[in-house]
C-alpha cells in the first residue's frame, strides 16, 4: 500500500497556535461527497454497423468531423470516446431503435433536464491498482464517482415515461451498498473519517491530545528562548516537531538536530523537552496508518467484488452521455429526428450541411478552429419517389453540386447513427445497407495514379457491390478524360448500376449523361440555379431541369477576352446554341414562376395581416357595444 498521508501535519507547519487550531478542526467528520454522472447504451436493439470498408466513404463525407463536433458536447471522457466510435447502423430495425432512443431522450430532457453526468471516468485502471494492493485512498475517488453517478442516474430515470429509457435504468447496476459503505469511511474531501471505525476514532483522539501537549511545550520554549530562534514557527522534520534555531545559538537549545537550512544559518532542533512526546506521536501515527490500511483493504475487497458491475456501469453511463450529446447537437442545429421511409421515398426539406450551417459556426470555431467568414447556407430540397432511384445534378462550376451530394450522403449517415439532422419537417430518409463514394482525386494523388485511373477503379468496386439498399455518390462521373469516351463510359456504368438495383446521386457536366437521365422514368434531373443578373450561382437545386455548365459565363467573368468567347461559340455551333437558348428560356420561366410564387406568398401575408386587423377592429366594436349595454342597464336599474 502506498503512503496514505502524513498524520502529523504538512511539510512546514504554520505557527504553533495555527497547528493546534488545525488539529482541533479535524474533529469535524465532514460532509459527504456529492453525486456524480452517468452514461448509457445507444440502443437496446442490437446494431449491425456499416461494413468496415465504409470508413473511407464516411471520411469522404466528413462524417468523422461531425463526430468530433458531437463528441465535444459529451460531458465525460468515456462519453466522448463513445461518440467517436459511433458507426451507422444498416438494418431498418436498428436505425429505428436508435432514432426512437434519441426521441425519448430529447423528450425526457425537455421535461426533466439533463441527467447527472459529471465526473464519470474509466475505472479499469483504479480497479487494477486496488487489485495489486499498492493503493491509496485517492484511488477510490473515480470508483466512488461512478457508483454515486449510477445511483443518481437510476433515481433520475425513474421519472422517465419511455420504455427505452426505463430499460437503460434497469441495466444500471445497484451500487447503493457500495455508496453507503463509502459514506461511512470517506469525508467529502476524500480523506478517511475519524469515525470510520471505533479504533480509528480512539487513535485520532489520542493523537490530537498529544499534539496539544507538544504544542504547549514548544510554545513555552518559544517564549523563553526567542533570541536564539531563527523564526518563531514550528516546523516538521523527519516527522518530528522541531524549532528553527540560529546556528550560532545552537548550544543554548539542547536537543536533537534533524536538518540544516540551505544557507547554513539555521538548524532545526527537536528540543529535549518534547522528544518523548514526539516518540508517542510517531507510535500513534503508526497505529493510525495501520488502522487506515485495514479499513481501506477491507473496503477494497468490496470494490473488487463489485468490479463487473462498476465496469458495466461505466459502459452504460458512457452510452447515456453519447445519447445526450446527440440530443444537444440536435438542439444546437435546430435539427430533428428524421422520419424513416419504408418504401424507399427520399425527401429532404431545407436540409443544411453541418459544416456550413451558420447555427453551428460557434461550435465549429471552438472544436475545429474554423476561421472562415460566416455565410448564409442555402438549404437543400429534393425528392425521390419510391420508384426513382437516381438523382443527376448538373449546373455551373462552383455552383454547389458537390455540396448537394455530400449533404445528402452525410445526413443519411447521421440519421442511421441516431443523430438528429438539420432539416425541416417532411424530411424522410431510407435506410441504406452500404454507402459508396467517388468524390475528388486525393486517392489518385496518394497512389501515384491518374485521376481517371483511380476513378475507374472506384467505379468498378462500386459496380461490383451494387444491389438494392446500396447508395452510390459519384462526383463528376466520366470526367478527367475525353468527354466523348467519358460520356459513353458514364452512361454504360449507370445503366448497369441501376439494372442491379442500386440507388445513386450523380453530378455531371456531360450532356450525354443529362440526356440519359432525362430519358428514364426512374431518374430525376436537377439543376443548380444560376443568377443571370449577377453571373453567379445561387446554390438552389431545381428538380426537372438539366443545368448548363455555364463555362462561357464563368470564363467571361474571369476575364477571358470577348474574341475568344465569340470563337468558342462559333466552334460549339448552332445546334448547341439552340439547345442553350432553350435551356435558358426554361430557366427564365422557372425564375418567373418563382417570383410569382414569392409575390403570391407576400400577397397572402398582406391579406392575412389585413384580416387580423379587421378581426381586431370587430372585437373592439363588440367590446364597446357590450360596455354601452352594461352602462345602459345600470342606469335603468338606478331609475
Amino acid at each position: 500500500m502506498r503512503e496514505i498521508g502524513n498524520p502529523l501535519g504538512t511539510e512546514e507547519a504554520p505557527a504553533l497556535r495555527e497547528a493546534e487550531r488545525e488539529a482541533q478542526a479535524q474533529d469535524d467528520p465532514g460532509a459527504q461527497e456529492d453525486a456524480s454522472q452517468a452514461l448509457g447504451r445507444a440502443s437496446s436493439h442490437p446494431v449491425e454497423p456499416l461494413p468496415a470498408e465504409d470508413g473511407g466513404d464516411r471520411a469522404a463525407l466528413e462524417f468523422d468531423v461531425v463526430l468530433r463536433l458531437i463528441s465535444s458536447l459529451a460531458r465525460t471522457d468515456p462519453g466522448r470516446e463513445a461518440v467517436l466510435r459511433l458507426v451507422p447502423a444498416t438494418d431498418e430495425a436498428s436505425v429505428r431503435a436508435l432514432l426512437e432512443d434519441t426521441s425519448e431522450a430529447w423528450s425526457f430532457r425537455i421535461r426533466q433536464g439533463r441527467l447527472p453526468l459529471a465526473g464519470v471516468e474509466d475505472v479499469s485502471g483504479p480497479l487494477a491498482t486496488i487489485e495489486s494492493g499498492a493503493f491509496a485512498a485517492d484511488d477510490f475517488r473515480p470508483i466512488l464517482s461512478v457508483a454515486r453517478a449510477t445511483a443518481s442516474v437510476r433515481r433520475a430515470l425513474e421519472k422517465a415515461e419511455s420504455p427505452l429509457l426505463d430499460a437503460r435504468r434497469q441495466r444500471l447496476p445497484d451500487l447503493d451498498s457500495l455508496v453507503t459503505a463509502a459514506q461511512r469511511i470517506f469525508a467529502s474531501d476524500g480523506t478517511i473519517r475519524d469515525d470510520a471505525s471505533a479504533e480509528l476514532s480512539t487513535i485520532r483522539t489520542r493523537l490530537r491530545r498529544r499534539r496539544t501537549e507538544v504544542a504547549r511545550s514548544l510554545e513555552k520554549i518559544l517564549d523563553q528562548r526567542r533570541d536564539s530562534l531563527g523564526d518563531s514557527t514550528v516546523v516538521l522534520r523527519n516527522d518530528r516537531y522541531c524549532l528553527p534555531v540560529l546556528a550560532s545559538a545552537r548550544a543554548r537549545v539542547p536537543g536533537m538536530v534533524h536538518d540544516r537550512s540551505g544557507s547554513g544559518q539555521t538548524v532545526f532542533v527537536e528540543p529535549m523537552e518534547v522528544i518523548e512526546a514526539n516518540n508517542d506521536l510517531a507510535l500513534l501515527a503508526g497505529e493510525e496508518r495501520r488502522e487506515v490500511e485495514r479499513i481501506l483493504t477491507e473496503f477494497g475487497h468490496s470494490v473488487l467484488a463489485a468490479a463487473p458491475e462498476l465496469l458495466g456501469a461505466v459502459d452504460e453511463l458512457s452510452e447515456l452521455d453519447l445519447l445526450e450529446a446527440r440530443v444537444e447537437f440536435g438542439e444546437l442545429s435546430a435539427g430533428r429526428v428524421p422520419e424513416l421511409s419504408d418504401d424507399g421515398t427520399w425527401i429532404l426539406r431545407a436540409a443544411r450541411h453541418p459544416l456550413l450551417d451558420p447555427r453551428l459556426s460557434s461550435l465549429r470555431r471552438r472544436v475545429l478552429g474554423e476561421t472562415r467568414e460566416e455565410r448564409e447556407a442555402v438549404p437543400l430540397d429534393f425528392s425521390l419517389e419510391a420508384g426513382q432511384r437516381m438523382l443527376v445534378v448538373s449546373g455551373p462550376n462552383a455552383g454547389g453540386k458537390t455540396v448537394v451530394l455530400k449533404t445528402a450522403g452525410l445526413l443519411s449517415l447521421m440519421a442511421q447513427s441516431g443523430v438528429p439532422i438539420p432539416a425541416e419537417a417532411g424530411t424522410r430518409i431510407p435506410v441504406f445497407r452500404a454507402l459508396r463514394t467517388e468524390i475528388g482525386d486525393a486517392q489518385a494523388i496518394l497512389s501515384d495514379r491518374s485521376t481517371f485511373s483511380s476513378s475507374m477503379e472506384t467505379l468498378a468496386a462500386i459496380l461490383e457491390e451494387s444491389s438494392p439498399g446500396v447508395l452510390a455518390l459519384i462526383d463528376e462521373i466520366g470526367g478527367a478524360t475525353d468527354p466523348e469516351e467519358g460520356s459513353a463510359i458514364a452512361v454504360a456504368f449507370l445503366e448497369e448500376y441501376l439494372a442491379r438495383g442500386g440507388r445513386a446521386i450523380v453530378t455531371t457536366h456531360l450532356s450525354a449523361v443529362k440526356n440519359f437521365a432525362a430519358s428514364r422514368s426512374d431518374t430525376v434531373c436537377a439543376a443548380m440555379e444560376f443568377d443571370e443578373a449577377t453571373g453567379r450561382p445561387n446554390y438552389r437545386l431545381h428538380p426537372g431541369l438539366a443545368g448548363r455548365s455555364r463555362a462561357l459565363s464563368v470564363a467571361k467573368e474571369r476575364g477571358l477576352p470577348p474574341a475568344v468567347l465569340d470563337r468558342a461559340l462559333a466552334i460549339l455551333g448552332e445546334a448547341w446554341q439552340r439547345r442553350d437558348a432553350q435551356e435558358s428560356e426554361a430557366e427564365r420561366a422557372l425564375d418567373r414562376l418563382r417570383r410569382a410564387e414569392t409575390e403570391l406568398a407576400e400577397e397572402r401575408s398582406r391579406v392575412g395581416l389585413q384580416a387580423a386587423k379587421l378581426a381586431a377592429e370587430r372585437d373592439e366594436v363588440s367590446r364597446a357595444r357590450a360596455k354601452l349595454r352594461e352602462e345602459g342597464l345600470a342606469g335603468f336599474d338606478k331609475a
